[in-house]
């Protein structure tokens, strides 16, 4: 998958799961990914040691937790963002996970 990298400063808002602003970025360039490239971070986002003491206190459990809120419909409508399309809004998240996760942003084609 051939996508434009950028890099780019961003105010990010935890509360709705969106990009509110964008303070500087680069020109984009091609850049080239392979699956094995978004696999190695999602493993480490993904992996949960349940064995492992408060393991429902890690950073990979709480993400988990925030993912599945974030694709309840029910959290949507109760904040009164009204319908949303769960598919889309997981796409998104993974992107601004493994990009940020990367230092760079995904503005180019798929």
């Amino acid at each position: 998958m051939t996508i434009s990298r950028r890099r780019a400063t961003t105010v990010f808002d935890r509360s709705n799961l969106t990009i509110v602003d964008i303070l500087s970025i680069s020109d984009p360039s091609p850049t080239d990914y392979t699956p094995d490239d978004f696999f190695v971070f999602y493993d480490i986002l993904f992996s949960i040691d349940e064995t492992q003491p408060l393991y429902n206190a890690t950073a990979q459990y709480l993400l988990l937790l925030t993912l599945a809120s974030a694709l309840n419909r029910d959290t949507w409508s109760s904040l009164g963002i009204g319908e949303s399309d769960s598919l889309l809004e997981l796409q998104q998240l993974l992107v601004v996970t493994g990009v940020s996760g990367t230092g760079c942003s995904d503005s180019g084609s798929r």
